[in-house]
């Protein structure tokens, strides 16, 4: 069986082998990212002149992936590189973040100011008060800040990851689509001339 493409790992666009065999890296004309072309489907080199070319049998790729954990399967007839995951860039990351933790800390207070282990002598006692007691009301605050702020960065971060994940897919199918044939985009409908 013979490799007839390579399928990017992000938007699934497949490139025929004739155009991208020669290239050791190309951009996908589906996400125009930047993938590389496998040792393992590029074309020998050319023959010499007066020399028979010789087949190479090609090595069988390997199914287990470094670590020994099974890997999934390329489908039949296409090579499929790496997946990285999609990314949320850095800046956003941070300002998640910082969000996450304040609103964390505003809903911790309130959730404890409602249940009456909160209060305004409580804060003082924390600060002017004596012995280990008064450091009682922090460690029920603490540990819920932490699940409710982490909690909440972990939610919004996966749905940009997944709005990203969509967005280049969408995009993807847009330039599949060619102009001759484009696909409104959501919210798009039919336009009335005026």
């Amino acid at each position: 069986m013979t490799t007839t493409g390579l399928q990017c790992p992000s938007c699934g666009h497949v490139h025929p082998l004739a155009e991208v065999a020669g290239q050791g890296q190309f951009r996908c004309q589906g996400c125009n990212r930047l993938l590389s072309v496998p040792e393992s489907v590029a074309p020998p080199p050319p023959a010499r002149d007066g020399e028979a070319t010789r087949a190479h049998p090609a090595a069988a790729p390997s199914r287990a992936p470094q670590g020994g954990r099974p890997g999934p399967v390329p489908p039949p007839g296409a090579a499929v590189l790496p997946s990285p995951a999609i990314r949320v860039p850095a800046a956003l990351r941070v300002s998640v973040w910082v969000l996450a933790l304040i609103v964390g800390f505003l809903a911790s207070a309130a959730l404890l100011r409602v249940v009456g282990l909160l209060d305004v002598d409580t804060v003082l006692d924390t600060f002017a008060g004596e012995g280990v007691r008064r450091y009682a009301v922090l460690l029920v605050l603490l540990p819920l800040w932490a699940v409710l702020a982490a909690g909440a960065a972990h939610l919004v971060l996966e749905w940009l990851a997944g709005r990203r994940e969509r967005k280049a897919k969408a995009k993807s199918r847009r330039r599949e689509a060619g102009p001759e044939n484009p696909q409104p985009r959501k919210g798009e409908g039919a336009r009335r001339a005026v």
